[in-house]
């Protein structure tokens, strides 16, 4: 609908990873769709990205392509235990 009437979309990237998967979409719509950075949009949210083995990297307002194959999801070893609820080490008062 948003490209049927010229409206540009910013694809959400909030929350755990989301940064790190939608940097993917960028690099694909440069690389196999539009050739062009011309008004492209993606949302950065600055936060939990130390929890990633392979975060994303931001320079002068750019996603930058990914240094290591995959999807750039794969949490640090331990994260996930250390977040589980109730047990994990952060639930712990």
């Amino acid at each position: 609908m948003a490209g049927k009437f010229g409206i540009p979309i910013c694809p959400h990237g909030g929350r755990a990873g989301l940064c790190e998967y939608i940097q993917h979409v960028s690099m694909c719509d440069y690389l196999s769709v539009s050739g062009s950075l011309e008004g492209r949009f993606i949302e950065h949210v600055a936060h939990l990205h130390e929890h990633f083995a392979n975060p994303i990297e931001i320079r002068n307002g750019r996603y930058m392509p990914p240094s290591a194959p995959g999807f750039s999801v794969d949490f640090i070893e331990g994260v996930l235990a250390e977040h589980e609820y109730p047990n994990g080490q952060q639930w712990k008062v």
